[in-house]
Formats: C-alpha cells, sequence, structure tokens
C-alpha cells in the first residue's frame, strides 16, 4: 500500500480510502435515520465521533463507489 504525503495539510491520505461511500445511520424511533453520506473517510470519521460522544447508536456503511459511464 503506497501512502502520499499530502504537503498542503500535512496530513497522511489513503488515496484507496476515498473509492468509498460512507453513510451513518443514527437510531431513531423504531428504526434509524442516515446522519451523514460522504466520499471523505476523515470526515466520517469526525462525525461518527461525535455522534459517539453525543451517546448515539451508530451504524456504518460503506459500498465501494462505481462511476457512471
Amino acid at each position: 500500500m503506497e501512502i502520499i504525503k499530502n504537503n498542503e495539510t500535512n496530513k497522511i491520505q489513503y488515496p484507496h480510502l476515498n473509492d468509498y461511500i460512507y453513510r451513518l445511520y443514527v437510531a431513531w424511533d423504531e428504526g434509524e435515520i442516515m446522519a451523514l453520506q460522504t466520499k471523505d473517510s476523515q470526515f466520517c470519521l469526525d462525525k461518527y465521533r461525535r455522534l459517539q460522544e453525543q451517546g448515539h447508536s451508530i451504524r456504518i456503511e460503506f459500498n465501494l463507489f462505481q462511476s457512471v459511464s
């Protein structure tokens, strides 16, 4: 696995993680509601941590993104 260093933000990025769509679901009444849908893995992780700190029950779903031609 190749790690690419982004000089602008000084963060290590894993390019293959951007090939997925991440969805966060939060328990709501008798079901659940989508709290987030994104391709940004860091944003998803940040949102997950914030929801977890608030005491929510969270489910994560991720699917490989396939481009439409």
